[in-house]
């Protein structure tokens, strides 16, 4: 599996045409289990059509879901190579992560695909993530893939979220203060920040930076949490034109919010110092 890969989707069909044993093993145990359960007298009628899909699920759809799986793995690996960043398969740890998205779910949760590395010395890092919410027939996995790009300056809580992005899994309730923005970008995307810091997100969220943000992250939400930017996508992304386009707005983030929180710096730290001080007291 060493060709370029631009699509998961076509280099999965590629990959089972070139090793066709891939289907045609899985498709004749199929069958033969198939005729077995028909023939076999002991076993209700109703029960033969539950094991015969059962069986396809386990003989043709499990075996091609997993080149799937290996597909993805080497489409991430080819992106961290091209851009000089180091790849792993496992070993993203969930619970070192503060973002919002990250207490989603019922606590079943993995990481996978791990692309880490630093862009303008800036750690960065690009995983796809999952996590489970209920169970049985109700049980349902949301996937997403992450870039997270680590900044020097804590920096106030804040979340910027599509509106096409919103549902059941929303993230908008975890802040409680909304802050409407002008034109078409308040009718794009929802903004909640920590309250107190309203001042601090208009000076991030400049008429410019919304402009780009309009062109560039209508498929994106977004996160800043302690030191960490987060944007998320709630798919896993499984082109190269997608992928690109949300590397572009991690580096984006990365030339423009470096001389921003540099700025801001004295200031959230003496915020931070004030905030620290009135905790304590009480």
């Amino acid at each position: 599996m060493n060709e370029p890969i631009t699509d998961v989707n076509a280099g999965t069909v590629t990959y089972l045409k070139k090793h066709p044993l891939w289907i045609v093993i899985p498709f004749g145990v199929f069958i033969v289990a198939a005729v077995f359960v028909l023939a076999y007298p002991s076993i209700a009628p109703g029960d033969r059509w539950g094991s015969i899909a059962v069986s396809l699920l386990l003989l043709v759809v499990v075996p091609i879901g997993i080149v799937q799986q290996k597909v993805q793995d080497e489409f991430m690996r080819q992106f961290a190579a091209a851009n000089g960043y180091q790849f792993s398969v496992f070993g993203g740890d969930y619970s070192t992560l503060d973002g919002a998205l990250f207490r989603l779910g019922n606590g079943v949760r993995n990481i996978r695909d791990v692309v880490s590395g630093a862009y303008l010395n800036l750690p960065i890092a690009l995983f796809d993530y999952s996590y489970e919410t209920g169970s049985g027939k109700n049980r349902q996995v949301h996937r997403y893939t992450v870039f997270q790009l680590g900044f020097d300056t804590a920096m106030p809580d804040l979340l910027l979220e599509r509106k096409s992005f919103l549902s059941s899994d929303s993230l908008m309730s975890k802040l409680p203060e909304h802050i409407k923005l002008e034109g078409d970008f308040d009718k794009e995307f929802n903004l909640t920040i920590k309250k107190g810091y309203e001042i601090e997100a208009l000076e991030i969220f400049t008429p410019d930076v919304m402009a780009e943000l309009m062109d560039r992250c209508r498929k994106f939400s977004l996160e800043i949490v302690n030191n960490h930017l987060f944007v998320y996508d709630n798919k896993v992304v499984e082109n190269k034109a997608d992928l690109d386009a949300f590397y572009g707005v991690v580096r984006y983030f990365a030339e423009t919010l470096g001389p921003v929180l540099a700025r801001m710096k004295p200031a959230l730290e003496a915020q931070a110092e004030v905030a620290a001080e009135m905790q304590s007291g009480n």
